[in-house]
This record gives C-alpha cells, structure tokens and sequence, in this order.
C-alpha cells in the first residue's frame, strides 16, 4: 500500500475520501439523478423508478455539486464531475464521495454531460468548449487507471494538447452510452437525438426531431438499458421522464417528476428499465376505433386498461388486454372500441404489473367527425402505398421515416398515393402530424 500510495502522488493523482470501505450499487431497474436546487447548493442523490417517478433521496453528497455520472459496471459505483471542487468522483450506494484530481484535466471545466462505458472509461464533456476528456476508471488497467486517455489513439495515455475537441458544436446537457451502437446518445433542445463516437471524434445529429418530444429545452438526464432501442430522457423545465424509440423516432411520456435545471442521470446499463411501452396509436375504422400497441420487453406484466374520455381529463375503463407476464422480444397487442363516442375521443393505457405497480401511456386523441375512416393500404406494400381517410385540413405534414430516422419522403399538400418502387425493402413508418400537436405512427413493410 505504501508504494502504491507513493506512485499515485508521483502521477499528480490525489484521492480524498471520508469513507475507505465503500459500498457498491446493486445493478437494478432503478434510474439515479443527481439534482443541484442553486450555486453552490450540495448536490442530492436519489433513485428514481422512470415507470412512476417516484423518488427516493438515497443521501446528499455534502458539499459537492456533481454533474457528468454514469453507472461504471466494472465497480458498480457512480463516476462523475464535481464542479464545486473540481474533482472527479467516485460516489457509493450510501452517497459517499471518493474524490480524484486528474492529472492535465482542466480544473475550470464546465464538465455537465458524460457517461461511463461497459469496461469503464469516463466521458466527460466540456459544454463550454466542446472538447471532451475521458478518464480511466478501471482499476485493473494500473498504467492508464485515473489518467487521461486518447480514445482515437486505442486509449492510450493522452499527451498535450490534452482531450478531444467536437467535430461539431453542441448543447447536449447529458449522454448516455450505448452499447450495441458504441455510440454516446443524447438529446439535443432541437428534439433531434444526437450520436458521439469518440473512438472516431464525430458527432451527428438524427435528420428530424423525435415526434412528441418538446424542443427549445434541455434534457439533463438521459439514460440507457439493456434493449438497444430504448433511450430515456429528463425534461428540464418540466420534470418529465420520456421513452424513445430510436427505431421508430417517437417518444412517449413515461412519469413526471421535480423539475431541475441542474441534473444528470445515471443507470445500469445491462439492466432494463421499468419501462415496457414502445408505441400506442390510433386509428378510426368503419364504425369502430382501433388502438394499437406494442411492448419492447415485459417483466411481471398482469394486464392492459383501456381507458377512454370525452374531455381527455375523466377517463373510464372500458376494457382489459392480458399482458405477456414476462418476455424479452417485440409484442404487439390491439383493442377495438366498438362503441366510440361521436365527435373526440381520447385514450390512454394503464399498464398492471403483478405487484400493482401501475403506469400510464401518452393519450391518443381521434376525433371521427373528422377522419371517419383512416386507411393505409396494401401492407405489405411493392410500389405504390394508398392511404385515404384523411382530413388534411387537419393535418400539418406526413412524413415516411425509414429505420435509421431518415424522412424518405415528406409532403404538406393532401397526397392519397405514395411511390415506394424507389425504397429499400424493410420497414417505414407513417407520420401523420396534426395541427393540434397529436401525431399518428402507421408501421409499414415492403
């Protein structure tokens, strides 16, 4: 231990902590947020559960403010920035801090988004500059552990000019790592999700904002889990929890919590998260509403309540789904409504878990005073796809997405065919966007 303490002073590594017997996070389904109320206010840690947002303060990190933490799977502990002292930060379950100083880490950065990978490298992003460090923080590595390293360099020890700058400016307030991409995600306040690969030092964002997703706010915690597809987002402003689909590009509102301007968010990765809901959607049919919807992943899932309303604010059951109970693929499930009010309708699911955890979907709004009969048609579709029903003095554009989030094809003028000769065989989805801010998502194959 005394050599070991010598060679880290040698390398400028200083380790401060209040407690040597730390205390591991157990990896689980539950989310983490750090939240800062002020200047200078102690951070607060708390354990979130995304499917309700309820949350429970796990201890206050006494007098630190953190920002950029992700979950490290190699110690089971939180990584991240304290901006107070500036530091780098190992934080345990019970909240305890254990704080480095990292040789040739600017001390004055503005370090407020980050994540850790799987195998346990440090990303932290200066806002300010838009230049990136990241930090080694796993132990096994003893040559590079605590140290800067280049990541376009195989993650060698990095050398002066120290870190990496953006190919691309940037306001994302939180990244999130995922592992089947090998990208960094995050949420940009344009709505568009945007994908850092620090192994090649590029930065893209997505061609359109995430439908349903507000813009012109920040997203200062966003989290990742063990499906691929699910990113999960914090609004700033108002507190709300959002499940994406990266495949169909449409959020869903999950919880709402406490709002906060100074948060950042951490969680297992290889765990997934309480949330099951990819999509909900409506359609009006001759005489009857169809709702559709499909889950990504289920864990003692009991069963669905189909809840209607004429005003979106009084909702009554007016019938049940049984879920899978528990499952790791794609379902799909439907539910007509055979006796719809005239005029609005909307809806919303209430999914049942086992223990009587219970969740609530986005509310689905059709109105069948207007489009009395929506058809998308044939599926699958070769080279020309009929869609008619529609009442474009309603809607504001339609959109045909492919599966990376590209728009194929977009118009604002009512259009009841579409050529699809010309596209790749796969998956498209339909994006029929309304002037009242409700969209419809139609999936479709050729």
């Amino acid at each position: 231990m005394k050599h070991l303490f010598t060679l880290s002073l040698a390398l400028g590594i200083f380790c401060n902590s209040s407690n040597a017997q730390n205390t591991p996070f157990t990896c689980s389904n539950f989310a983490y947020q750090v939240v800062s109320t002020g200047a200078g206010i102690p951070s607060v840690l708390y354990q979130y559960n995304i499917n309700n947002g309820q949350r429970t303060t796990i201890a206050t990190i006494t007098g630190r403010v953190v920002n950029s933490i992700g979950y490290n799977l190699v110690d089971n502990m939180i990584w991240g920035y304290d901006l107070q002292n500036s530091e780098v930060v190992r934080i345990d379950a019970n909240g305890i801090a254990t704080a480095f100083t990292i040789p040739n880490l600017p001390p004055a950065g503005n370090y407020i988004a980050g994540d850790v990978t799987p195998n346990g490298y440090l990303l932290l992003v200066d806002q300010a500059s838009s230049i990136y460090y990241v930090v080694d923080v796993n132990a096994s590595r003893a040559s590079t552990y605590l140290r800067i390293v280049d990541p376009t360099l195989g993650y060698i020890i990095d050398n002066s000019p120290y870190g990496n700058a953006l190919s691309n400016t940037t306001q994302i307030a939180d990244y999130t790592y995922n592992a089947a991409l090998g990208l960094f995600l995050g949420v940009a306040s344009t709505g568009r999700i945007a994908r850092l690969n620090i192994n090649t030092n590029t930065l893209t964002f997505d061609a359109t904002p995430v439908v349903n997703l507000p813009t012109g706010v920040n997203y200062g915690a966003t989290y990742s889990d063990a499906n691929s597809d699910n990113l999960y987002t914090f609004n700033n402003s108002t507190g709300v929890f959002y499940q994406i689909s990266l495949a169909g590009n449409t959020a869903i509102q999950t919880s709402t919590s406490i709002s906060s301007s100074s948060n950042d968010g951490a969680s297992c990765a290889t765990a997934v998260l309480p949330v099951r809901l990819s999509h909900f959607s409506g359609s009006i049919q001759q005489g009857i509403n169809e709702l559709r919807w499909e889950t990504a992943k289920e864990q003692l899932s009991s069963h669905f309540e189909i809840l209607r309303s004429t005003d979106g604010h009084a909702f009554q059951n007016i019938g049940n789904v049984a879920a899978a109970g528990n499952s790791s693929e794609l379902k799909s499930y439907r539910f007509s409504d055979r006796q719809p009010n005239s005029g609005t309708n909307f809806y919303k699911l209430m999914s049942v878990d086992l223990d009587g955890t219970t969740t609530y979907s986005q509310v689905v709004m059709l109105n069948r005073s207007s489009d009395e009969a929506v058809k998308i048609f044939p599926v699958p579709v070769q080279d020309e796809l009929h869609i008619t029903g529609l009442n474009w003095e309603s809607i504001k554009e339609l959109r045909v997405m492919n599966i990376t989030n590209n728009v194929v094809f977009k118009t604002t003028q009512k259009v009841e065919t579409i050529d699809f000769s010309k596209f790749a065989s796969g998956f498209y989805f339909i994006q029929i966007i309304k002037s009242n801010a409700v969209t419809e998502v139609y999936k479709v194959v050729k």
